[in-house]
Parts: structure tokens; C-alpha cells; sequence
């Protein structure tokens, strides 16, 4: 705080400095009054920091896991997307405030609600690398719910516009799929990538004949 203080304000309190992380990815704990300790210790769980605007390029080079958490970040949204218009998650015959309850993140749903906040303690946690362990063991017994357990999550998948496998995918299968510029519809990544143009894929082509019959049919009446 650059402010003086006496011997009997301090009580030999250390904590991180989150200026020093997050323009010198200096995250070695200072001494700081009690006054300081108090506050930050408060602001330590508050997701105030915004990866984009207020990390550092020193940071972020210090960081080799900060694409995995933030694709894990919009992987554990669409999941969720899915688990709090189930009934029968976490069990059947749940309550709502049951299912919003198991489809959260204690201390860390904010990392649900958008793709930029962040907390003094996640950076923390991403420097000692432990954070996208703790999102992937989350989020394992949620993807396991819908793809498995799950018959009525299980029938919300889509089939590949492309390839028409009949390998369901959903959306939150960020590393595999892909959706088209176009009309939005999913896809394998691969079979995206052999598309003539982003405008290719089956839906496409049936929402264009669709529109070509409807057009002949008004030509017809108009006759």
C-alpha cells in the first residue's frame, strides 16, 4: 500500500503482491501489515482480474496452461448447459436447487460464467498447476452423465453434417468439433476441414433445397 505503518501493525503476515504477479509474474509472498493481509485475504476468492486486459505478456508467458483452462472454461459452460435442464441430475427427482447446486463449481463459479474473470487464488493455482486438474476432475463425472448415464442428455447429441457417423457429438467436445459458419450446426473438426467451403455442410444443403422447392411451388401458384 506504500503507506508507513508501526512494529505493532505488522504480525509478520506475508501474502502475494497481485500487481507483482501480474505485470512480473513475481509471485513470491511479501510482508505485509495486518491491514493489507485483511484485505487481501478477502480479495483472494473475488474473480476481479480480467486475463485479457489485466495480465501481463510476462505472465502470460509464464503460463503454458493458460489455452487448456481457458478451453476448459468454455467446456465446463456448454456442459453445464446440459446438466441444469436435466431432471434426473445429480439424481432423479431432484429439486432445482439440488441440480444447480451439483452443477456448480464451490469457490470457483465464476469460471462458469464467462471466459476472462479470473481470481487472485486461480492464478495462483495455474502457476502451481493444479487448477486444470481440479476443472478436468470436475467436469469428468459431468461429460460421463450426459454421454452414458444419461438416456434423455444422451439423445440431445447431434450426428456429424459431414460424415453422418453415427458417433454423437455435443457441443462441449471443444478439441473434435466444430460448427458451421453458416447455419451453426455441429460437425467433426476433420470433416469441417474438407469442406469445399464453410457453407457445405448437410444442413446447408437441405435448408437450400428446401428454400429452391418452396420458391418452384410459389412459381407454380403464381401461374
Amino acid at each position: 500500500s506504500r503507506h508507513y505503518y508501526c512494529q505493532d501493525c505488522h504480525d509478520q503476515d506475508t501474502f502475494v503482491i497481485p500487481a507483482r504477479v501480474l505485470h512480473k509474474w513475481d509471485l513470491k509472498p511479501r510482508p505485509v501489515c495486518r491491514e493489507a493481509f485483511d484485505f487481501l485475504t478477502d480479495l483472494l476468492p473475488q474473480p476481479v482480474f480480467s486475463l485479457k486486459g489485466d495480465l501481463g505478456p510476462r505472465a502470460v508467458a509464464r503460463l503454458p496452461a493458460l489455452t487448456k483452462f481457458t478451453a476448459l472454461r468454455r467446456h465446463g459452460k456448454a456442459l453445464r448447459e446440459y446438466l441444469v435442464l436435466c431432471p434426473n441430475f445429480p439424481s432423479n427427482r431432484c429439486s432445482e436447487h439440488e441440480r444447480l447446486a451439483a452443477a456448480s463449481l464451490p469457490g470457483r463459479n465464476h469460471l462458469l460464467n464467462d471466459d476472462d474473470m479470473v481470481s487472485l487464488q486461480d492464478i495462483i493455482d495455474l502457476h502451481k498447476d493444479t487448477l486444470v486438474k481440479e476443472l478436468e476432475a470436475a467436469f469428468a463425472p459431468w461429460v460421463e452423465h450426459v454421454k452414458v448415464r444419461c438416456l434423455l442428455c444422451t439423445e440431445k447429441g447431434f450426428y456429424c453434417e459431414v460424415c453422418r457417423s453415427q458417433e454423437k457429438i455435443f457441443p462441449f467436445d471443444l478439441d473434435g468439433v466444430a460448427s458451421c459458419a453458416a447455419c451453426g450446426s455441429l460437425m467433426h473438426s476433420r470433416c469441417k476441414a474438407k469442406l469445399a467451403s464453410p457453407d457445405q455442410c448437410g444442413m446447408c444443403a437441405r435448408r437450400r433445397r428446401m428454400e429452391q422447392r418452396r420458391r418452384a411451388e410459389e412459381e407454380v401458384e403464381e401461374q
